[in-house]
């Protein structure tokens, strides 16, 4: 008898915690939800950011493995970067676009709420300037190679 209250006290000290636990997993569940639901459009612009810079580098890494002869214009990391500094130099000037959208929306919404719609314009010049950077790259590359399978057909 004793060992059966001795489980059935320690089975009940366990239940309440776990309950407990339940309780703030559901609790984060239904914040993750909500944030999700109010910042649409910031979420949105992210996504913008995020791929219009992750394009840019995978297509200027691709044009650097079709040739040499692809320079990259971007003076920070130089003419011919190695992959990591490509994507490293793309994914910092993400993030940091990203930080200062959520700062812009963080103050948009203390001032005037409605205000905070403007913040797709930036992301929309962005991803318009990254397709024609994505596009040109596209284009070197593909001439190097023609080029390329040229020289080696003679």
């Amino acid at each position: 008898m004793k060992f059966a209250i001795r489980v059935l006290v320690c089975v009940l000290c366990c239940i309440l915690p776990t309950r407990a636990q339940e309780k703030e997993n559901k609790r984060v569940v239904a914040r993750v939800g909500q944030y999700l639901r109010s910042h649409k459009e910031l979420l949105i612009a992210d996504t913008i950011v995020l791929l219009a810079w992750s394009a840019d580098a995978g297509s200027s890494v691709h044009c650097q493995h079709v040739s040499s002869g692809c320079v990259d214009s971007n003076s920070v990391v130089g003419p011919h970067p190695s992959n990591a500094a490509t994507w490293a130099f793309a994914e910092g000037m993400a993030v940091g676009l990203i930080a200062g959208q959520h700062l812009v929306w963080w103050q948009a919404n203390k001032v005037d709420p409605e205000a905070r719609h403007v913040i797709l314009l930036f992301p929309a010049a962005i991803g318009i300037t990254e397709y024609w950077n994505v596009t040109g790259n596209v284009a070197a590359a593909n001439r190097l190679e023609s080029a390329r399978s040229r020289i080696m057909g003679r």
